[in-house]
């Protein structure tokens, strides 16, 4: 287990990748379509994140040593595995594009007046080029250093703007019923399914008898730090709130006590800014990891090169913008995709489980290491 990671850092980018998208742009976007009771979608759907995350720990805990596709190959085959494997691809590929430019509108719109696209691009593209070529406990380490900052940042940022704070705004409950929130779960899905970044995890993780709390506590931590921004966020702005595209910076610039203590929204700002790049980062490793799989032996050692090569091309003659790669992952055919993805991985998963019990029901998996164990095992 040479790339293997602690359960801790594990944790530490699981509560990244839960908190980096959905405090930017999709708060506008979720109350658009909700209505003021957008908190709500987000908590029942954060609900079922949750949910689906206990497969992936189950199949941790009980095969440790086992790979995602190891577990694909030896229940379903090569040929099923690989399919998979191009749909998770696939599926990355967008969620890389989407930092990417989200991380643009970002700069561009908080920190500058313009940036050059194209030099975006080739800088971006190059930290990315160095980026997937490192192992997973490089991704590990970085997590478990910046998290300490990040959940101080967003903390401040949440005891900050409570002095503006109007809970009145969190009624009425169900205006118009359950299915306008039902809908818009369904239609924000590219902001949700966080838990399957665990895919290239699976064998990677130095699995004890503790980690399973370990992750819960960062993703719930995760989960309660989303909730109750949304609510926050809510409740300052009430029926304006679909108009604040950039929901963790508006949420300080325009709170008096914020912007008169030495400018504090800028501490939400980098933190922020840290969050999304590390976000960047984990989902192009694990577009990196897919090409690896798919791709013939001798090509796939060039695999972060040819990862470069699809983005910039993409990126660059895609004429993308901000708001057309916004209506392409909200639309009714990706939102399926990334349904099929974020549940139907998990749940095979979980099949997975029942076919080796099948096949051997009287073994046992070997006992979970202690800390120590696991530590000089991954040291080795």
């Amino acid at each position: 287990m040479n790339n293997s990671i602690s359960s801790k850092q594990v944790g530490t980018l699981l509560f990244f990748s839960i908190i980096a998208i959905k405090a930017v742009l999709l708060p506008a976007i979720i109350y658009f379509y909700a209505g003021t009771n957008g908190y709500i979608t987000v908590i029942g759907v954060l609900t079922i994140d949750f949910s689906l995350l206990l497969c992936y720990l189950a199949i941790m805990k009980r095969y440790p040593n086992k790979t995602f596709v190891n577990i694909m190959e030896e229940c379903f085959g090569l040929v099923i595995s690989k399919v998979l494997v191009a749909m998770i691809l696939v599926y990355f590929a967008i969620k890389t594009i989407l930092m990417i430019m989200s991380t643009y509108n970002f700069l561009e719109q908080v920190l500058y007046d313009e940036i050059n696209w194209i030099y975006y691009v080739i800088v971006t593209l190059a930290f990315l080029y160095f980026v997937v070529s490192k192992s997973l406990r490089v991704f590990g380490r970085s997590g478990q250093v910046l998290f300490w900052i990040v959940f101080f940042a967003i903390t401040l940022v949440m005891l900050i703007t409570v002095t503006n704070t109007d809970f009145t705004a969190l009624l009425p409950l169900f205006p118009n019923g359950a299915k306008p929130l039902v809908d818009t779960g369904f239609k924000c899905a590219v902001g949700f399914g966080d838990y399957t970044i665990l895919i290239f995890f699976l064998g990677n993780t130095a699995y004890t008898k503790h980690s399973t709390r370990h992750i819960i506590t960062f993703a719930l931590l995760g989960i309660t730090t989303i909730a109750n921004f949304y609510i926050v966020f809510l409740c300052n702005f009430g029926y304006s709130v679909v108009n604040q595209n950039l929901a963790i910076a508006d949420l300080t610039l325009y709170i008096d006590l914020a912007v008169s203590v030495s400018r504090l929204e800028w501490i939400a700002v980098f933190s922020w800014l840290i969050t999304m790049v590390v976000q960047m980062s984990v989902y192009a490793y694990c577009f990196n990891q897919s090409l690896i799989y798919l791709l013939p032996q001798k090509i796939s050692k060039h695999s972060h090169l040819i990862l470069v090569i699809i983005t910039g091309l993409t990126l660059i003659f895609g004429n993308f913008t901000l708001q057309n790669i916004a209506s392409f992952v909200l639309s009714q055919g990706y939102s399926i995709f990334a349904c099929v993805v974020q549940i139907g991985i998990p749940l095979l998963l979980l099949l997975c489980l029942l076919i080796y019990r099948i096949r051997k029901p009287h073994s046992n998996p070997p006992a979970l290491p202690t800390n120590k164990q696991a530590i000089e095992e991954g040291q080795k």
